[in-house]
């Protein structure tokens, strides 16, 4: 009777750890898709705009996705990410490629996946989709210049695992330039954001952490929101700000800028530098007389066929990624970005070859809204951040992700500019991100040995509401460079002007 009871209390007590115990369901692999197209808007071009419509079976439609990659050989393309993901809501999604981005050298496929969006399972094979002959880009050679931009770098003495992966990913960004440019890098710009808390521990710190990289390039920085914490906290004055911001950024000739606006010359080409003339922990305003500035500095050797490069930190609304209303949490996307875009826009949009980069929304360039245009404007690109990336997949106005990292390489061409953005975690190209701006028209150099004119002084008439400006070149002596397009005059070093104002 004993032994009875006994198997009987066992029994009971198995029973009920197996009602306790959660055993692991795996969900099953997902099915291959049953077909895909590819309709390229232009086969010969190099470039991947176009749509892809993937068709799955019924019973794929739940909590599915579609993951898209470049092939080569039926693998993928090594050394970039994937080309796209989407979420499966129907037999049929269509996935559309956006216009300018680049399908890379040696890409002969596109391969499809389909999987758990929870990540439990893909398919085993992909769906591969032959490209057309010669649709892929073809490789441009060596660059005639290069540089990288990257934002939001956050550097801070603040403690935390968060705020470590900030400093760790800083210098993860600089080697990774090191490693793929070496000497060859004219500069890094770093657009706005640099430090956290906008303090004197912080530029020391980013300044330490550059200077253990190895034959990291040399830096130019712009100024952000965060960077201007310090008035926000009531530690210093805006005019303390500026000239803290101002004592650890440079010009190329090792001098430093008077003014948190300022531009350069750098291998031939034009870098303008756009800071926010008002006090704002969030957003940016600027004078009449800045956009005045901005305009006479976009005009000067102004070529359509050459680019000039122009740094804003805040979005300029409705243009790229994390630029518009509806991906903010605040009311208007005003209050995330440049107050006054329309009148910027107004001046930019003068220059159709002009390249402006913005950031601040951290939007991750996986999102491919990356870059936008409308036709005989200027290209405006997402630089999307160091720090952390926010990403719009699953939520519209964005989530956080600590642990990425993403930035751009630039190559100017004769004839075009390649820019290639690079997940600094990952260690790959994004595909997405991959853009080229072909100039309106390629003149060949003009080797000549006839003094050129150098850059002129400029002097800025101020608005009625705002204290005079003036304009000073920092061009020094000059010699002659033959340059794709035209024969510019530069100095020795770099040709230098910077906006001077008083700051209220």
């Amino acid at each position: 009777m004993k032994k009875i009871f006994c198997a009987l209390l066992t029994l009971s007590i198995l029973i009920g750890c197996m009602s306790v115990l959660t055993l692991p369901v795996y969900a099953a692999k997902p099915k291959a898709p049953l077909s895909v197209t590819y309709e390229l808007k232009n086969d010969t071009d190099g470039f991947a705009e176009g749509d892809i419509v993937v068709t799955v079976e019924a019973s794929e439609t739940t909590g599915k996705e579609v993951l898209i990659f470049w092939g080569k050989n039926g693998a993928k393309l090594n050394g970039y990410s994937y080309l796209a993901k989407h979420k499966i809501t129907a037999a049929e999604t269509k996935v559309s490629i956006a216009p300018g981005i680049l399908i890379p050298p040696g890409a002969e496929q596109i391969l499809v996946y389909v999987r758990n969006i929870d990540g439990s399972g893909i398919t085993t094979k992909p769906f591969t989709v032959d490209l057309p002959e010669n649709a892929a880009t073809r490789d441009f050679g060596e660059a005639v210049a290069e540089f990288q931009v990257v934002s939001d770098i956050h550097v801070t003495t603040e403690t935390g695992s968060r705020y470590v992966n900030y400093s760790k990913h800083y210098q993860n960004m600089l080697k990774s330039v090191v490693s793929k440019s070496g000497d060859k890098s004219l500069g890094i710009i770093i657009n706005g954001d640099i430090t956290q808390n906008g303090i004197p521990e912080e530029y020391r710190l980013m300044k330490s952490l550059t200077e253990e990289v190895e034959g990291a390039p040399d830096l130019y920085l712009s100024v952000g929101n965060h960077d201007v914490w310090g008035v926000w906290r009531d530690l210093m004055t805006m005019e303390q700000s500026d000239k803290l911001f101002l004592g650890f950024t440079q010009l190329p000739d090792g001098s430093k800028p008077t003014d948190t606006s300022y531009d350069f010359w750098l291998g031939g080409y034009h870098f303008i530098i756009l800071s926010t003339d008002t006090f704002s922990t969030l957003n940016a305003t600027f004078k009449r007389s800045t956009l005045n500035w901005l305009d006479e500095k976009l005009a000067e050797n102004y070529d359509p066929t050459r680019p000039s490069f122009v740094f804003v930190h805040q979005t300029i609304r409705n243009t790229v990624g994390g630029s518009y209303p509806e991906q903010t949490d605040f009311d208007t996307n005003d209050r995330t970005g440049v107050m006054n875009w329309v009148q910027l826009k107004e001046v930019l949009a003068k220059y159709e070859s002009a390249m402006v980069f913005t950031s601040h929304s951290h939007w991750s360039m996986y999102s491919g809204t990356s870059m936008f245009t409308e036709e005989d404007q200027p290209y405006y690109f997402n630089t999307a951040a160091v720090a952390y990336i926010c990403d719009d997949y699953n939520k519209v106005t964005g989530e956080s992700k600590y642990d990425e990292s993403q930035g751009y390489f630039i190559y100017i061409y004769d004839d075009r500019t390649v820019i290639r953005g690079y997940d600094f975690v990952k260690n790959v190209w994004i595909s997405g991100a991959q853009f080229a701006v072909q100039y309106k028209e390629y003149v060949p150099p003009v080797e000549t040995t006839t003094a050129a004119t150098t850059v002129a002084a400029v002097e800025t008439t101020p608005a009625p509401q705002t204290t005079a400006a003036e304009e000073k070149s920092g061009c020094g002596s000059s010699v002659v460079m033959a340059l794709p397009f035209t024969t510019l005059a530069v100095t020795a070093g770099a040709c230098v002007s910077v906006r001077r104002r008083k700051k209220k």
